[in-house]
């Protein structure tokens, strides 16, 4: 975790060419305490702010630091849906009003003790910018049908090849004072139809996969076209957790003893997981990359382009994206574009 917020998570200045921010908080009922050791990890390791929210009396309280509790003189009352408005406005905060509501209506109620929210905002510029006059619009293949879309045109990057995939690498520009080494890869399968066989040789690739492949050099590209995409995902990631064995937490069989303190009749708090919620925007344009998330891999061999022979990149159909940190071995967003017209 220290590696990862030094260098994927430390460019903060917000006037450079790269900005990226992670902001944790953890929201408590105010009957309860948290257990001192969880809340020292949540502070010094994660950075969070540790908030006591009264989900019955609604009045809301902050903790400012690891041994100190200090009461705003005007605290104000709260019903639980005025605590989800209040967690939704620190998240809009974190991921500078890129994300603005995640906490659905109803995902906080009297029943609620605890929240705990993670928010990463990511905004980098390419350190070899596309021209906007060079942006037209061309055909999208998806499966049967197609759209059209503005593409964004280069003339050389980083990439390398398999018979099945092409990898596309644009680096972006480095903030001062930070050694991180910022880039997006795209995945390109060679197949129209070929997303979902990348995606099982990447998975059965190994976490590895992605870092084993990144291209070191620079090649002549005879047509290179990207397209423009604004995407946004949300999901309650229940089931899906649910469904990779995840399932004593949001059973009765939790065990969340480590989080808080016993009760004032000196009972443990029977807690578990009621849901998660994740949503990510991600924006790619001619300068570069906008991004939030919140959050409440068979091989082949390699089969190398000599660089003195000029490839086409051509992400005319779905592909793979990852924002990724060189140095940590971070990966910091990830998607698929099915559709660069759609939003959501």
């Amino acid at each position: 975790m220290r590696l990862v917020s030094k260098h994927a998570l430390a460019a903060d200045d917000p006037s450079g060419p790269l900005v990226v921010t992670s902001a944790c908080s953890v929201w408590c009922h105010k009957d309860l305490a948290l257990k001192p050791a969880y809340r020292k990890a949540a502070v010094k390791s994660y950075k969070a702010d540790v908030r006591a929210v009264d989900f019955v009396k609604k009045v809301i309280y902050l903790w400012l630091s690891i041994s100190s509790f200090n009461a705003d003189p005007s605290l104000s009352c709260m019903q639980p849906e005025d605590a989800r408005k209040e967690i939704n406005r620190w998240v809009s905060k974190a991921t500078k009003k890129l994300i603005t509501n995640v906490l659905p209506r109803g995902s906080v109620h009297r029943d609620t003790r605890l929240v705990l929210t993670n928010a990463i905002y990511f905004k980098g510029m390419w350190e070899n910018a596309f021209s906007k006059s060079r942006t037209k619009d061309h055909t999208f293949h998806r499966g049967t049908a197609s759209t059209a879309a503005p593409f964004r045109c280069h003339s050389w990057t980083e990439t390398d090849a398999t018979s099945t995939w092409s990898l596309l690498k644009l680096p972006y520009k480095k903030a001062a004072n930070n050694g991180a080494t910022y880039s997006m890869c795209v995945f390109l399968p060679t197949a129209r139809d070929g997303l979902r066989s990348l995606a099982d040789e990447m998975a059965t690739g190994g976490p590895s996969f992605l870092f084993d492949h990144l291209p070191t050099q620079s090649r002549s590209v005879t047509k290179l076209r990207l397209p423009k995409f604004k995407l946004s995902f949300f999901c309650s990631m229940k089931k899906v957790l649910e469904m990779l064995g995840l399932r004593a937490a949001f059973s009765g069989e939790a065990d969340l003893s480590d989080m808080v303190d016993k009760d004032s009749a000196g009972n443990d708090v029977p807690l578990r997981v009621e849901d998660v919620f994740h949503r990510a925007v991600v924006e790619v344009n001619e300068e570069g990359t906008e991004a939030a998330a919140f959050t409440a891999v068979m091989t082949v061999l390699y089969c190398w382009t000599p660089p003195s022979v000029p490839v086409d990149f051509v992400a005319d159909h779905p592909f793979a994206f990852y924002i990724v940190e060189e140095v940590s071995h971070t990966v910091v967003f990830a998607g698929h574009v099915l559709d660069p017209s759609e939003t959501e």
